[in-house]
């Protein structure tokens, strides 16, 4: 069983040394300032041949929009770094005959403390598969703890029969090359992401 979440790129921008570039609202911040920011995030994270392309993914922006910038470089790391590989990963297992299940978790808390622009980043489905929701209840909603519920049970069925199961006891399918997508963990929507 293999995850990814919605927006894993966002996590990196904490290591920015100002919080500045993680406010929802970037009115404070110059393009320039941002630019050079992200350029020095390639830098540390990539390898020197990406760095090209992450630019030029970046270009894809509308001139002088901070926040359009600053999505596009996080969606590229999250691509680049987690959706890619993972992806790729399923595509080389699965030709082998090895069972994959692939999922993307998609459930942002409402008592998250990222900023909202965030999404659904890196680690954020930690907590709901340890069932944190119910050792921690006053930062959880009650939906939040019905998702970990099902999460841990899910995967508790696949440690013991190696099936994941739906919250309506559908079959979870193998991710193939008939069939290469991934599911959409949400609550009230398990749908299939394509791509």
């Amino acid at each position: 069983m293999i995850s990814v979440t919605a927006k894993e790129g966002p996590l990196i921008f904490l290591f920015h040394p100002s919080d500045k570039v993680l406010q929802d609202d970037l009115s404070s911040c110059e393009i320039e300032e941002l630019r050079a920011f992200i350029e020095g995030l390639f830098r540390a994270v990539l390898k020197d041949s990406a760095i090209p392309l992450a630019i030029d993914y970046m270009e894809g922006a509308p001139q002088n929009d901070v926040i359009a910038l600053r999505e596009r470089a996080a969606e590229f790391l999250g691509n680049y770094l987690f959706h890619c590989p993972t992806r790729k990963f399923a595509e080389k297992y699965s030709t082998k005959g090895i069972k994959v299940y692939a999922m993307v978790f998609g459930h942002r808390s409402k008592k998250s403390r990222h900023p909202e622009w965030f999404g659904t980043t890196h680690m954020e489905e930690l907590p709901f598969v340890f069932g944190i929701p119910f050792t921690d209840p006053s930062n959880y909603t009650d939906e939040d703890r019905e998702f970990s519920e099902y999460i841990m049970k899910s995967l508790a069925e696949f440690a013991r029969n190696g099936k994941p199961v739906l919250p309506d006891g559908k079959k979870w399918p193998e991710f193939s090359s008939e069939h290469p997508d991934f599911l959409w963990l949400q609550p009230g929507n398990y749908s299939w992401a394509k791509n």
